[in-house]
């Protein structure tokens, strides 16, 4: 510092004493780079290059530019060289040129030292075209020169590229050092198909297995590929662990979903005595996703606070994120009002916390303060708050933020074409979901599902099957999601040829296995009358959860198989699946078609005390059908009045059924 500071110094005083010279000028030009004045070093350089060529215009007949080279460049490639740094970032990139074209003026180029340090500049400055050129201009090479072109290749996410140049080494001789095997493992985190067998085999004949930057490398890249039994294993032979190592750790296993794994690790480095720092919090933060991890993440705000991190932008957004998972509105807000600035980043987040949280009308508001503070939305900010008006119904707020995306022709972003389909879909407007639609020119699958499942909830059935043929015709392939939703209204056909064509599109292996699609299935052979196709279906799930089991039970129900539904009930209590106010429906109404009144009524009050579940306003329906069929009238009576909603048309219904089968003497 001090060393910058004197030339800083010198120079300065050169140009205030006397006419600067080419040295002056490269010093004071060397001081400035040092303190990263880019902008005051772009002037000098302006300055020096008109004044040195004035003099040279008045002293000499010489060509003036090539005299202007010698003299900024000093004829001497160390004080080039120290200039590329400076340069190397995007909007300096010309100024490395003109360094680049110093250095092959004075055939310097071909040196190594110097090919090294070009590669570097154009690496940092995303040319990578400029950096292989520097690369092969050299003559011979070494491991220094090989790793910086190899991490040109790998900051580009060319792993192949990288891999290659990694191998044309080893051939060339060059044995690679700590330094190229970090660079060459980060390459290879671009691309998952690539084996690192013959990169790990290399490293441990070097003995380079117990270097901690090739370890942690090759942990991140565990990491990075979600190899999780690989990335353990490595983390408990490396003979110390840094806090790198411990922060990938705590990454992988909230990457998986392994919320208990990443908070036991967090707890354990503290044991350790490693301080968190904030990517540790933001890695941990980032596995929670339920209630029950609520008093965790207040410890871990607490230590935030302790650790005085509170101005971290990114872990503040994170930590509020948390909040918003584990539907703790008064943490998420109260982490949004303590930030210092919010950038649109923040301000997108936090909406998409809100409409989480089912705050959509908040969220809507905040949306108006944004732009009180300055801050102009993006496109993630837009589709975040027109979620919150589809949760709203918001439609008068959403039809303002549509005009103002079509005002700047923002409707080709699919994500907001999807947002504003779901708005419109929500709100019963189809025309113009129609509209967007037909606007959009790129339809991909995911817009395409989009507008399938905005006609799911009207059941327009005929609508949707020309969508879903049109949009084979125009070359898109459904993914699962769209067969879901096709399959969802092929009951409301009079055909069920639609439901069994899409049974052989999806297969009969693994799509069709797996729950979301098999669930679907199974509802729509159900209430196609199918129920033994529908029982095949369920047969053939790996994996069953509790929407398939409720999905079986209902096709049973809703076919009159009444032995059938309670036989699959006991199969799915012993599964150890918990049934639902769904599941507890189905299985009572199966009980009011075969008259199973005692059942009926027992599995009521047993989903109330035995399961916790508030009973809706369905089954109050069906306990009262039930008991007006046993002839409790008096009894289905008052339970009517102890509906905590407002009775419906079929419990008045149900109550005036049973009053026209008994004969009622009300005592008085």
């Amino acid at each position: 510092m001090r060393r910058q500071l004197y030339s800083l110094r010198f120079a300065l005083s050169s140009v205030l004493l006397e006419t600067p010279c080419a040295c002056t000028w490269y010093l004071l030009q060397s001081a400035f780079l040092s303190k990263h004045r880019f902008n005051s070093h772009t002037r000098l350089l302006c300055t020096a290059q008109t004044t040195l060529l004035s003099e040279v215009e008045a002293d000499t007949e010489e060509d003036p530019i090539s005299v202007i080279s010698c003299s900024v460049c000093l004829q001497q490639k160390v004080q080039l060289l120290s200039l590329l740094p400076a340069y190397s970032c995007p909007q300096y990139l010309i100024y490395g040129f003109w360094v680049h074209c110093c250095i092959v003026q004075y055939g310097w180029e071909v040196e190594v030292t110097v090919a090294t340090a070009l590669v570097n500049m154009y690496r940092k400055c995303g040319s990578l075209e400029d950096a292989e050129g520097a690369f092969y201009g050299s003559i011979g090479s070494d491991v220094i020169l090989w790793t910086a072109i190899i991490t040109a290749y790998a900051k580009r996410g060319l792993a192949k590229g990288a891999l290659e140049l990694f191998e044309a080494m080893l051939k060339d001789g060059i044995t690679p050092d700590a330094f190229a095997f970090v660079s060459i493992l980060n390459a290879c985190q671009s691309c998952p198909s690539i084996s690192i067998d013959f990169i790990y085999m290399q490293i441990t004949s070097l003995g380079l297995n117990s270097d901690i930057g090739v370890m942690t490398a090759l942990l991140n890249l565990h990491v990075k590929r979600g190899n999780k039994a690989e990335a353990e294993q490595l983390f408990h032979k490396l003979p110390e662990h840094s806090k790198t190592i411990w922060n990938s750790l705590i990454s992988l296993y909230s990457h998986l979903g392994h919320s208990e794994k990443a908070l036991a690790l967090y707890y354990v480095m503290l044991r350790e005595g490693i301080i968190p720092d904030s990517v540790t919090f933001v890695a941990t933060l980032q596995a929670f996703s339920s209630e029950r991890f609520l008093s965790h993440i207040k410890q871990l705000h607490v230590n935030i606070l302790a650790a005085q991190l509170a101005s971290n932008m990114i872990l503040l957004t994170t930590l509020m994120n948390a909040y918003g998972k584990c539907k703790n509105a008064d943490g998420a807000l109260k982490t949004w009002e303590c930030m210092a600035s919010r950038n649109v980043i923040v301000w997108s987040s936090f909406f998409a916390v809100l409409t989480h949280l089912g705050l959509g009308q908040s969220a809507v508001v905040y949306f108006d303060r944004m732009f009180e503070e300055g801050v102009l939305p993006n496109e993630v900010t837009f589709t975040s708050v027109l979620e919150a008006c589809t949760l709203q119904r918001i439609l008068a707020r959403g039809k303002q933020i549509h005009a103002c995306l079509e005002s700047h022709g923002s409707l080709e972003n699919m994500p907001l074409v999807t947002a504003l389909l779901n708005l419109y879909s929500c709100c019963s407007h189809l025309e113009d979901v129609n509209k967007i639609f037909d606007k959009v020119k790129y339809r991909d699958v995911v817009l395409w599902t989009a507008a399938i499942s905005a006609r799911v909830s009207h059941r327009c059935g005929q609508i949707i099957v020309q969508l879903f043929n049109q949009m084979a015709q125009e070359g898109v392939l459904p993914n699962l999601v769209t067969y879901i939703n096709v399959l969802d209204v092929c009951w409301t056909l009079p055909s069920l040829v639609l439901g069994k064509q899409l049974h052989t599109c999806i297969g009969n292996g693994d799509a069709s296995s797996q729950v979301d699609v098999g669930t679907a299935l199974i509802n729509m052979y159900g209430k196609c009358g199918c129920v033994a196709y529908a029982h095949d279906v369920f047969d053939t799930m790996l994996l069953k959860d509790r929407l398939s089991w409720t999905a079986i039970i209902s096709s049973f129900a809703h076919n009159g198989k009444e032995k059938e539904v309670l036989q699959t009930f006991r199969q799915m209590l012993w599964a150890g699946v918990l049934p639902d106010s769904i599941t507890f429906l189905s299985i009572m109404s199966s009980c009011c078609h075969s008259g199973l009144v005692d059942l009926g009524i027992g599995l009521f009050f047993g989903m109330i005390n035995d399961f916790g579940l508030q009973p809706l306003a369905n089954h109050y329906d069906c306990v009262i059908n039930l008991l007006g069929r046993a002839g409790q009238i008096q009894i289905a009576e008052q339970l009517l009045r102890a509906m905590p909603e407002n009775p419906s048309e079929v419990s008045w219904t149900s109550i005036l059924g049973a009053y026209r089968n008994v004969i009622i003497y009300p005592s008085r």
